[in-house]
Parts: structure tokens; sequence; C-alpha cells
């Protein structure tokens, strides 16, 4: 089946999302000026955690992707970053394409296997879509919240976002995907990130399972949920018996106008 890369389209989806990140999350100059961080910094804070601000989102350069002239925009949707680091969308990008040559953690192992199941590749060797488009350039992602909620030890990245965090940084979320115009979206946990999905919808319709169409102002998406693929390795047979075949009923209702 042809598949088709805009870059400049792609590029386009990136500054938009840029663009309303710099003026509402986190200044070029690496300033954060989000509107919630009294209330969610405090949340953090009184758990005793340390809160990390601005940890943007990444677009890839073959985001805005076809196969048979239907688009195939992925956004996955995961938990925090888990860093103390600031990163902007440059150094999210940077970090991503490092991926591709470099060590995987679980969480990165999980997503590169979600986008070959999408984009039906069936040998786990196999990472590109085309000659030139790595599959972890075919996709956007962003996380619950731009922000994490860590362990004071400095050590454990095990924290989760705060009630407030992920209830306030849904607004952030919302207006992603409504720049993003994904047709495809994948969460990856069962707290926060799927209960940041239903808050932001506008109109939900069960398909089958774990699957919905989904609404989100003028965008309509299918929409998938699953579990972290940190714990997928402890579930057996999970990703064969679970990940893949569900995936394989998004792509084939993406395909036949499943969404717009």
């Amino acid at each position: 089946m042809p598949i088709t890369v805009d870059l400049s389209a792609s590029l386009e989806y990136r500054k938009r999302l840029k663009d309303y990140c710099s003026a509402n999350v986190l200044t070029p100059d690496l300033k954060f000026v989000c509107k919630y961080e009294k209330k969610c910094r405090f949340s953090a804070e009184e758990l005793d955690n340390s809160f990390a601000p601005g940890q943007l989102s990444y677009v890839g350069d073959g985001y805005a992707a076809e196969e048979n002239g239907i688009p195939m925009r992925i956004l996955i949707v995961s938990l925090q970053v888990g860093t103390n680091e600031v990163i902007s969308m440059e150094r999210r990008r940077e970090q991503i394409l490092g991926r591709m040559s470099g060590k995987r953690n679980p969480h990165m192992r999980g997503v590169t296997r979600t986008l070959q199941a999408l984009w039906n590749i069936r040998d786990s060797k196999v990472e590109r879509i085309d000659d030139d488009q790595h599959v972890l350039e075919a996709y956007a992602m962003a996380n619950s919240t731009l922000c994490s909620n860590l362990p004071t030890d400095g050590k454990s990245r095990k924290g989760e976002p705060t009630d407030c965090m992920w209830l306030k940084c849904s607004s952030h979320l919302r207006r992603t995907v409504e720049l993003l115009e994904p047709t495809i979206i994948v969460t990856q946990g069962q707290k926060a990130p799927k209960e940041s999905i239903e808050k932001i919808t506008d109109k939900r319709t069960q398909i089958a399972g774990s699957i919905e169409r989904v609404t989100v102002g003028r965008v309509e998406a299918i929409w998938s949920r699953f579990d972290h693929p940190s714990a997928w390795r402890f579930k057996r047979n999970y990703l064969s018996d679970v990940v893949e075949p569900t995936l394989q009923k998004v792509r084939e209702l993406a395909l036949s106008g499943g969404c717009k």
C-alpha cells in the first residue's frame, strides 16, 4: 500500500504546537509561563515531592503521513516525563531521534512496537515505513501533563501526576489534539492518560473493547488505550494477545474512514 509523507505539513503541525506552547507553557528561552503553575506545584509539594515544570511534546518529521490517500496521523499519549529536566520541543525531538539508533527503555520499545503495528509492520526488526521514514519519525507524542511530579530522592521515576496536575493540564492536551488533528490516538497508562482523554473529548462512541471513536472540537479520531509499556513484560502475551490485535483493528478503522 502506498505511503506518502508530507514533510512541509509535518513542519507546520510542529510549528502550530510550538507557537501555542511558547505562549502558554514554556517560552523559547525556557521560561515556564503556565497559568496553573502555582496550584500544580503546591499539589506536588504538599506530598513532599518535587515539581518539574516545562516538558514539551514531540512532532516527527513524518507525522503528516497518509496511506492510500487516507491520513494516518498518530498521537501517543503517556503519563509524564519523569525527570527534572526542562524540555523544549527541540530537546524532545533530539531525545526521540536519539532512540532511533540508540538504546531504548521499555517505554520507547513499546512505542516502537505500537507504531510498527499501526503501520502493519509484522517483522519487529523492520522499523521504517518507507525508505526514508523511521516509525519514530512518523508520529507525535504528548504526555498527560507537561510537568512531572517526582519523589524527592532524585533517584526514582515512579512518581505520577497529581490529580490537580492532570486536571489542569487537560486544557493543554485538548489544544494539542486540536492543533495536531490526529486521526489515531493511543494512550499508554490506565489512569492519567485515559482520564485525560475522557476529560477533553466532546463525544465518545464505543466501537469494541478498548477502542472508541472520539471527537475533540472539530477533530475526530480513533482512540485505543493500553497499560503502560513498562508493565507489558509482566503480563503474559499482553503484546501479542491484546496490543497487536487491537491496533490492527484501529488501523483498519482508520483506513476505512473510521475518522475524518
